[in-house]
């Protein structure tokens, strides 16, 4: 059976969240007090590398919603994400739909 890219896409979202809160519980555990974390971009692209930069406080805005994603600037998917914030660093979005839905329910802070 071929899967839909949306479906990969999400699925790559949702892999590279947990990367980061792996990098923020190892960052924890060595005692890390940095002003601004290095992250990596939870976009959809299996190809992206980018890192971005966000204080704990960002990155803990971004993960109080099960849905929302920190992408690089220009990341974004306006077929299945809605922007939320956007700065210099980095932007946030909100997946729609099923997408929100399968999102919220692979999120591990839930």
């Amino acid at each position: 059976m071929t899967r839909n890219w949306r479906a990969d896409e999400i699925d790559n979202e949702i892999l590279r969240r947990a990367r980061n809160e792996w990098i923020e519980q190892t960052a924890d555990s060595f005692g890390a007090n940095h002003v601004e974390e290095a992250y990596v971009c939870e976009c959809g692209d299996p190809q992206c590398s980018d890192n971005i930069s966000l204080t704990r406080v960002e990155y803990e805005a971004v993960r109080s919603e099960g849905s929302h994603f920190v992408v690089a600037i220009d990341h974004e998917n306006p077929e299945m994400e809605r922007i939320i914030v956007e700065n210099k660093r980095f932007t946030v979005v909100q997946k729609m739909m099923a997408a929100g839905r399968q999102s919220q329910q692979a999120n591990p802070r839930r």
